[in-house]
């Protein structure tokens, strides 16, 4: 019979299942893990994370809490910053941390499908210059915020199942380059009109 929590660490690795419980217990405590780089809670029916999380794993780059019941990262979170993978789709994320630009170091982030409860994500997410790829597929989404044109290094942007107004369909359907100029002139000039909007497009074509 398989206990509440079973640990498998392997070298800078924690594997960890607790499948009924909806929080980490507090005498399962990592702080004392403090080389680890990479944190798997994956299929479990956790609520929340510690809240010092973020004060503890300083040295974590892989971070893996995807498949849980989430409602909320710890606003410590943004103290990883040597963290390059977030994987926190499949969760029930209200809204993501606002002071992301702290992840210097992260390249991927997939918040994709929390359907019906992510309505929207922080401008700093615009601010991770580190970042290459961007998955927010299959939330409630209605606007990218316009710092995300400034994402130079991004090479891969999942928009898809989002009711998206900003930037509209037909820019997001020209892919990641037009959706980055798209945004990067709204930050640079200002709202577009309808009438710069449909000029601005009909370049694309």
């Amino acid at each position: 019979m398989v206990s509440p929590m079973s640990l498998a660490q392997l070298v800078g690795t924690l594997h960890i299942l607790c499948r009924s419980r909806s929080s980490i217990p507090r005498h399962s405590t990592y702080s004392s893990s403090r080389a680890l780089e990479d944190l798997n809670l994956n299929f479990n029916k956790l609520i929340q994370l510690p809240d010092t999380i973020g004060y503890e794993l300083l040295n974590l780059k892989k971070l893996s809490i995807n498949s849980n019941k989430l409602l909320y990262l710890p606003r410590s979170t943004s103290h990883l910053t040597s963290l390059k993978i977030l994987d926190a789709r499949l969760n029930c994320l209200r809204s993501l941390p606002e002071d992301l630009e702290n992840l210097v170091n992260l390249e991927i982030l997939n918040v994709s499908q929390n359907f019906q409860y992510l309505d929207s994500i922080p401008y700093s997410i615009g601010l991770l210059l580190s970042l290459v790829e961007l998955d927010i597929s299959y939330n409630k989404i209605k606007s990218l915020p316009d710092s995300l044109g400034c994402l130079n290094k991004l090479q891969k942007l999942c928009v898809e199942g989002n009711p998206l107004s900003s930037p509209p369909p037909e820019v997001v359907e020209h892919g990641l380059h037009a959706v980055k100029e798209y945004l990067c002139s709204k930050m640079n000039a200002g709202q577009l009109s309808p009438v710069k909007k449909k000029s601005w497009v009909g370049r694309l074509v």
